[in-house]
């Protein structure tokens, strides 16, 4: 169903997964080097829109495509939120957990989660590790 490809959000560009792309564009970059310029698709406006809350008005796109898919517009967005949003995005997309350190990864398959669980609890797993599970499915058990 996934591959790892599609699973782990190791930077920033790997937001692409969900629409949503970084535009190189120097003369429209933060004058405060602190948030990236962002293509994003209509899949990419409906998880941010989820993500935050509220209705979205994105600058209009010049043509520009993410993965392969029509961007219908742009904004910026703070690079700090990499993490926060691949997490948000990946138990939108059915993830059972969630587990991050040095990226962010979605799991899907309950044997690869009760491995995963079994490391962090054991301390094999690097101290900057985490694993979270997916509280939408646990609130329904």
């Amino acid at each position: 169903m996934y591959n790892i490809s599609e699973r782990a959000v190791a930077s920033f560009g790997g937001l692409a997964t969900f629409g949503i792309g970084i535009r190189y564009d120097p003369p429209n970059e933060c004058p405060y080097r602190t948030r990236l310029l962002c293509d994003v698709t209509a899949e990419g406006k409906a998880l941010l829109e989820d993500y935050f809350g509220a209705q979205l008005q994105l600058t209009p796109s010049n043509g520009d495509y993410v993965r392969g898919k029509p961007a219908i517009g742009s904004l910026m967005l703070p690079f700090q939120i990499t993490e926060s949003l691949a997490t948000f995005a990946f138990f939108r997309s059915g993830a059972l957990a969630v587990m991050g350190g040095y990226e962010t990864v979605g799991i899907f398959d309950e044997e690869y989660l009760a491995r995963c669980e079994a490391a962090v609890q054991a301390g094999r797993a690097d101290s900057r590790m985490w694993l979270s599970r997916n509280p939408s499915l646990t609130a329904q058990a």
